[in-house]
């Protein structure tokens, strides 16, 4: 966390967050094209 990347843990261009009814997290990264899920 904290630099720009690929890699897993890593965001290039953050655009939205949402909380689940799970209490996980959901971030959407627009220039990798995928959704992080971190288990906070």
């Amino acid at each position: 966390w904290g630099a720009v990347g690929r890699e897993v843990g890593r965001l290039a261009q953050p655009w939205a967050v949402a909380v689940g009814p799970n209490g996980l997290i959901y971030c959407l990264d627009s220039w990798n094209n995928r959704v992080e899920v971190i288990d906070w």
